[in-house]
């Protein structure tokens, strides 16, 4: 999403919306695994575990838009030298 964009700070903020999408998703997985239950949502706010996996997987979020951030500026680089020459 941010390679993408033209203002990073765009990016980032989307990449950061992904993370309640992931854990929705994934809360849908395991309905359709293990069948219908709420039990486990309220489990997942209350235990300590639920709010590491938030953190980590905000962090993957944050770390990949960062990255492509970079990645996005290296390959500016790369075209303006290309047209230089």
């Amino acid at each position: 999403m941010v390679f993408r964009e033209k203002f990073f700070e765009y990016g980032i903020r989307n990449s950061i919306w992904l993370t309640p999408i992931t854990i929705g998703q994934s809360w849908i997985w395991y309905w359709i695994i293990n069948g219908f239950d709420i039990i486990p949502i309220g489990e997942f706010f209350i235990r300590y575990e639920g709010y590491l996996t938030i953190l980590s997987i905000l962090g993957v979020n944050l770390f990949s838009a960062i990255l492509a951030a970079l990645a996005r500026q290296r390959y500016e680089k790369y075209i303006k030298e290309i047209k230089t020459v």
